[in-house]
């Protein structure tokens, strides 16, 4: 049975344990009224609440709040809870991240700076793309292990490629399904040959549809209409492709709206999930951990952490 690639998807619940910003205090940032009704409103979807608030001016006030999203590794116990991250060795690091916690680990440092990271920025010069870092991405080795870490929804250092707003979130579907109907079957082809496709030219977008992916940390709010069409078009790929395992955090005592959102979108999740056991047991999956309060978050994140690390160290030994 074929060993798959393994990439990380990883949200912002890290950032959150340590004192991070919020989505909810970043809208309210780059709010045009400070005062506005739609601040803190859980029935508008996210993506609406951004244009809302910033009368369809998305970009523009991005541009001024962006830099305070870049949190620098602030104690120890933040940096362990990356660098562990870092040592399972995922073959793709995934983020909706706009900071480079990731990589100021990765480099060594508190905060990396833009110079620093320009060093470690690998693109292909016949692809470049600048709204959407879809090509673009970071390679670091640490201590012996690679990380390539991409920003798939943009990242401080280039405000223009920000995705926040239904309008960025539909653009960059449209770019996803342009380098997917440029594939074709390719994937499948080469397969047939014995062949994997090679680097050159290779997005974020490959890894997500042929690996099996670990979405950690992330809530998957239904709004993140780009990341739900992709899980759905992996489900659809003809070629042979990797699993989703999603770790799911969740209060004991939910309110009874955030209840219902969860297990909306869990009972979708499920419906995309490829359930089918490979020959080591192994089938997609949503696990959930329940904690008493919004502070018991960090250990579950690094029970998750140890989890993951373990079912790869034994799925890589199945395949030795």
């Amino acid at each position: 049975m074929k060993n798959y690639k393994k990439i990380l998807l990883l949200g912002n619940s890290i950032n959150r344990c340590f004192d991070g910003k919020s989505w909810e205090e970043f809208l309210k940032e780059i709010a045009l009224d400070p005062n506005d009704s739609y601040l803190n409103d859980k029935t508008v979807p996210m993506a609406y609440q951004a244009v809302l608030l910033t009368k369809d001016n998305v970009s523009e006030n991005i541009k001024k709040s962006i830099s305070t999203l870049n949190h620098a590794i602030t104690n120890d116990e933040m940096r362990e809870m990356y660098q562990d991250i870092l040592k399972i060795g995922f073959d793709d690091i995934l983020t909706t991240n706009y900071g480079y916690e990731l990589e100021s680990v990765a480099f060594g440092v508190d905060n990396i700076t833009k110079y620093q990271l320009k060093k470690h920025l690998l693109f292909n010069p016949n692809k470049r793309d600048h709204d959407f870092n879809i090509y673009d991405h970071y390679a670091f080795n640490t201590d012996g292990i690679k990380n390539n870490i991409w920003h798939i929804h943009g990242e401080v250092r280039k405000h223009s490629s920000v995705v926040l707003g239904q309008y960025y979130y539909i653009n960059l579907i449209h770019r996803i399904k342009n380098v997917l109907d440029a594939r074709g079957h390719k994937y499948l082809a080469l397969q047939n040959k014995g062949k994997e496709l090679d680097g050159n030219g290779k997005s974020w977008i490959d890894a997500f549809i042929l690996s099996d992916v670990y979405i950690v940390g992330f809530g998957l709010d239904l709004c993140e209409t780009d990341l739900w069409w992709l899980v759905n078009r992996k489900q659809r790929e003809k070629a042979n492709h990797g699993k989703i395992f999603f770790y799911d955090i969740r209060l004991e005592n939910e309110e009874s709206s955030t209840k219902k959102n969860n297990d909306l979108r869990n009972d979708l999740l499920r419906l995309f999930i490829d359930n089918d056991e490979d020959d080591d047991g192994y089938k997609g999956e949503i696990v959930s951990y329940y904690c008493e309060t919004n502070e018991d978050r960090k250990e579950k994140l690094k029970e998750i952490i140890k989890e993951i690390s373990e079912k790869i160290n034994k799925k890589e030994k199945n395949h030795v």
